[in-house]
């Protein structure tokens, strides 16, 4: 959703971190290639072999240095905020993430569990700013780029009272799972970077059919991997949103996607509709109303 997020920012800002040569400890340099991350975002290999334990799940919020002064994990998904980001709102963040993985015995919850241990053993992590990327002050920038980006897997940001908060936090809530945690567990159905996986060949026909239009996207054609990575992730959210039935109430009402609830996806698109009932309806679950109506309060 190009409109109200900072895709290109974001892609170019992974692209020049993975490029940055750095000095160790012993004043040796250490390069980031390209390679040590699929699509600019996501490690190749895990990061650790911690695993996630989500009936032990406390929201803590955690002060650290820098100008991300704020961290927070949550089932293994790492938050890191500026100064100026409310507690509530980080708090409120976590809880639409924890809504998204009951330990609901009608779950897959062996197979949950994998995919947010990936989250946690790959390292990702969203900065959350305040306000648009495009007042973002340069020692922030910075600190993502040379920090953070050397360290992590981030795919993208969320922006802190903006319009349309709810989906600013579900949108990119989803493209965190999808790109690692179920890129990784459902490689087959969920992987980004290749042609052959199926959530690449439906979105291949949802552009055919009108449903998905990517050409905002065109200016990142030159970075093959990083464009492949971002119109697959946005496809993934458009689709499990619509799936969850939030694109009517709070979604942003744009032509780069035209279905906008489950019925139509069913009955336009049953493809669509069969890759999130087969694999992320068995492990996850839309938030409440009530957490989404929260969010929306603080949007500006």
């Amino acid at each position: 959703m190009k409109k109200i997020i900072p895709i290109i920012f974001v892609a170019l800002c992974l692209l020049q971190a993975c490029r940055i040569t750095t000095k160790s400890n012993e004043g040796q340099k250490n390069r980031i290639e390209f390679s040590d991350k699929i699509g600019g975002c996501v490690f190749t290999e895990i990061q650790n072999t911690n695993k996630v334990s989500p009936l032990n799940l406390t929201i803590k919020i955690e002060s650290i240095k820098g100008e991300f002064s704020k961290k927070m994990n949550v089932l293994g998904l790492d938050f890191i905020a500026m100064y100026k980001v409310s507690d509530d709102f980080l708090k409120d963040v976590g809880q639409t993430m924890e809504e998204m993985f009951p330990q609901d015995s009608t779950l897959d919850l062996p197979r949950q569990h994998r995919v947010l241990n990936n989250l946690l053993q790959y390292k990702a992590t969203i900065p959350v700013i305040v306000g648009h990327h495009d007042s973002m002050p340069e020692k922030v920038m910075t600190e993502m780029e040379y920090v953070y980006e050397k360290e992590c897997s981030i795919c993208d940001v969320i922006m802190y009272k903006q319009p349309g908060q709810t989906m600013e936090v579900v949108e990119h809530l989803l493209h965190f799972i999808t790109d690692i945690g179920l890129h990784y567990e459902y490689p087959k159905e969920w992987a980004f970077n290749t042609t052959s996986s199926e959530v690449y060949i439906v979105m291949q026909e949802a552009i055919e059919k009108g449903f998905y239009d990517v050409n905002s996207y065109k200016d990142m054609e030159n970075e093959k991997e990083i464009h492949q990575r971002v119109i697959v992730q946005e496809f993934a959210y458009w689709l499990i949103s619509t799936y969850w039935n939030l694109q009517e109430k709070y979604g942003p009402q744009e032509d780069e996607w035209i279905i906008k609830n489950k019925e139509d996806l069913k009955d336009r698109f049953p493809k669509g509709y069969q890759l999130v009932e087969n694999t992320v309806n068995k492990i996850m679950k839309a938030p409440s109303n009530s957490i989404l109506e929260k969010l929306e309060t603080y949007g500006e």
